[in-house]
């Protein structure tokens, strides 16, 4: 058993009211909730233009799926004599099916397409045929224009720099030649335009959102990136920087944040679909990128109430005889730090979201016997996995210790390394306790003024500023953090929130700090009218408020 983490080290009471029920820790019952729109893990596609690339992979056996790989954006953006429509393209080959793509005409400026897809393709050649790549015309006009070769532009040199110095030593928990993003993104760059302008798209946007000036739009980068990954999928090769790509995709919709839901769905759905098409032994590089993609994919699948499209992991993504190289010798997981034997339980809990909308569709259309085996697997799985978050604690290396949520470390340990180890253990005990409070909050849709709710926020709290105060960057306390601030009701707890956020956006790290916090601060306003005249904050159960305050301030929010 974890030592409890969720009390103050400091002690005293604090200073929020509890509601009257404080004894609930059991699964409430379904038939009382209301009944929510049925959600299947696929339909979120559904109104994309969606066809198979089944065909186009040799998918394991286990994959009986069919899936779609899609890029939505929702608005249109315009980028003025950034573009001309190519007549002719060395690599362009010759066949008779090209990828269906509906984009505006090009005149005079360039415009994304209003059917909410860049691209979605459709193959019906095998995997190893090398005769079988396309190339459509509306494909190109994403393309470089004629007679201007951007990669020879001298701005790139120094956002590939900007990359590489500023943003990288803030990605995952590893810093230096180590930091496997540097070792497996890095050199698929220099053999692959697609990796190169997906980072131009994530450098330059960074350097938007930190005020620097840029000589050319992230966007148009960004589409770039996107044309040649396409062009990868086409010629059935080169799988590794599809993968590279992706990541750097989904970490541009992480500094933009307005993103909607689909574009992370099928960045992921893409992914899967080329990691388990690929050949065993897959490269470390494949290893890494797919412990990455199972990062996003639950925090995903928590942020929307959606099964997770990974299978569930273990206690870590790769097989236990054939540990991957990205694994650091003090046994710190690069990508997930000391969270990564948690992952598999926050997996378990998307799962469970997605399970409880199931039972309230068995609900509404009046299915007894499916409601009645669906709620005894849903209490089994709460049970379970409350039981195992409220177990867990996080591993730590020889000679460190966890007091009252506070780590000490040798005599022997230098200042730098006691730092480190606290804002990593800080960092994996966020996502604990957040994960007890979205249990609580979101599956049983306790009022943010519940005594379990503000128990395991304010615990997430504490260790969200406690991260940053020993050096954490704001790429992988964004969903614990936002996810516990949703319910600070007194003024301690809202101060302690900002005073994250603040530290988080002074980084300017990875993500885009300053919509989330926007979206904090109106949830706060909402949750603080509802409560006039009443006698306590929060005391009413609206777990979706932040998905409508982002919606009205046209914000996509991701995390991660």
């Amino acid at each position: 058993m974890a030592s409890d983490d969720s009390s103050s080290p400091m002690g005293g009471n604090t200073d929020f009211q509890t509601s009257p029920d404080t004894n609930i820790v059991t699964p409430p019952d379904v038939l009382q909730l209301g009944v929510e729109e049925t959600l299947s893990p696929t339909s979120a596609v559904e109104s994309s233009y969606s066809t198979s690339i089944n065909s186009a992979f040799a998918l394991s056996d286990d994959l009986d799926d069919t899936g779609s790989y899609d890029f939505g954006y929702d608005d249109s953006q315009h980028f003025e004599d950034g573009f001309e429509l190519m007549g002719d393209l060395g690599c362009q080959k010759a066949a008779e099916a090209h990828l269906p793509l509906s984009l505006a005409t090009l005149d005079q400026s360039y415009q994304q397409p209003t059917d909410d897809s860049f691209f979605s393709a459709s193959f019906d050649v095998s995997w190893n045929e090398q005769s079988w790549s396309t190339a459509s015309p509306p494909l190109l006009d994403l393309l470089p224009p004629t007679g201007r070769n951007i990669f020879d532009l001298p701005e790139n040199t120094g956002l590939l720099d900007h990359y590489s110095k500023v943003m990288l030593p803030t990605m995952g928990f590893v810093d230096g030649v180590a930091n496997p993003f540097r070792q497996h993104i890095l050199p698929l760059s220099h053999r692959s335009s697609a990796v190169r302008s997906a980072i131009y798209a994530l450098a330059s946007a960074h350097r938007e959102y930190s005020g620097l000036e840029t000589t050319e739009g992230s966007a148009c980068f960004h589409e770039r990136a996107v044309a040649g990954l396409s062009a990868i999928i086409e010629d059935g090769d080169g799988f590794e920087e599809a993968l590279a790509t992706i990541i750097l995709l989904i970490q541009y919709d992480l500094v933009l944040q307005r993103s909607s839901d689909k574009v992370v769905y099928n960045h992921l759905q893409g992914a899967r679909h080329i990691i388990c098409a690929m050949p065993s032994p897959k490269p470390a590089s494949v290893l890494f990128f797919d412990q990455v993609f199972r990062y996003f994919d639950v925090l995903n699948a928590l942020t929307n109430g959606t099964s997770p499209v990974f299978a569930a992991p273990s206690s870590r993504a790769y097989s236990p005889s054939t540990p991957p190289q990205f694994i650091i010798p003090s046994g710190i997981d690069p990508v997930l730090g000391m969270a990564d034997d948690l992952w598999p339980t926050l997996h378990r809990l998307a799962e469970l979201m997605a399970m409880k909308r199931e039972l309230q569709a068995a609900t509404a259309m009046g299915q007894t016997s499916k409601f009645a085996v669906l709620r005894t697997e849903y209490q089994t799985a709460y049970k379970a996995i409350e039981k195992a978050l409220e177990s867990w604690g996080p591993t730590l290396p020889p000679g460190f210790s966890l007091v009252n949520r506070i780590v000490d470390g040798p005599e022997t340990a230098s200042e730098v390394e006691l730092a480190n180890i606290r804002w990593i253990t800080s960092t994996a005990l966020a996502y604990r306790q957040s994960a007890l409070a979205f249990l609580y909050s979101n599956v049983s849709e306790y009022p943010s003024s519940h005594r379990l709710v503000q128990k395991h926020s304010q615990a997430a709290l504490w260790h969200c500023a406690a991260s940053v105060s020993h050096g954490g960057a704001g790429l992988s306390m964004l969903w614990p953090l936002f996810f516990s601030a949703r319910h600070a009701i007194c003024s301690r707890d809202r101060g302690l929130v900002r005073q994250a956020f603040t530290a988080f956006g002074s980084k300017k790290g990875v993500v885009d700090t300053e919509k989330p916090w926007a979206v904090v601060m109106d949830v706060w306003r909402r949750i603080d009218m509802r409560a006039y005249g009443k006698e306590q904050v929060g005391s009413e159960a609206c777990p979706d408020l932040w998905r409508q305050v982002a919606a009205s301030m046209k914000f996509g929010l991701v995390f991660g």
